[in-house]
């Protein structure tokens, strides 16, 4: 004898077309998860500013991120006691700027309230270096001792002039008598 399979009356037959929405629903489903995934991050995060300073030929370069910064941006820039707040378009993504200063901080933010506000600082080599300087603080020294030595000798002078101005006006005392050469 054969095998029997016993299939339920009650089961109806199963058409195609009736699975075909929920088939495009998981199929939709599945691609939504995973551009969210994928993309997403870009909407929840915002990205970030990439906020750099750079020094070249005496100047600085300062660079960031423009897709980061669609909105445009605020840039601040502190040298010493002096501070710039300019408004960046979106469109730029770099700025040049001439420090005043050793000591440059930057600031980079966006507009919205909630977002990212990057900070950057540069420290501006000098134009000398430490040898040279050293050599220039002693030239000046010595410029500065011979002044005070130039000074101390008209002092001098200076006294010395007063002493025969005052001998020149010496008054005689008056019980003296003149003595007369002539007739």
């Amino acid at each position: 004898m054969g095998t029997a399979t016993f299939i339920p009356h009650y089961l109806e037959e199963i058409d195609s077309r009736d699975w075909a929405p929920f088939l495009f629903a998981f199929g939709f489903t599945a691609m939504f998860v995973s551009l969210t995934l994928t993309y997403g991050w870009m909407f929840l995060e915002p990205a970030p500013l990439a906020l750099t300073v750079h020094q070249a030929n005496g100047l600085l370069r300062i660079t960031w991120n423009h897709f980061a910064a669609t909105n445009g941006a605020n840039l601040e820039i502190i040298d010493g006691v002096e501070h710039a707040a300019i408004f960046v378009h979106r469109s730029l993504s770099n700025v040049t700027y001439r420090a005043q200063t050793t000591d440059v901080e930057v600031r980079l933010g966006g507009l919205k309230q909630h977002s990212p506000t990057e900070i950057a600082r540069c420290l501006v080599r000098g134009p000398q270096s430490a040898a040279s300087l050293s050599k220039e603080m002693a030239k000046t020294q010595a410029d500065a001792f011979a002044l005070r030595m130039e000074l101390r000798r008209r002092d001098q002078h200076i006294d010395e002039m007063q002493r025969i101005a005052n001998r020149l006006l010496e008054v005689p005392p008056s019980g003296t008598t003149a003595t007369r050469w002539w007739r």
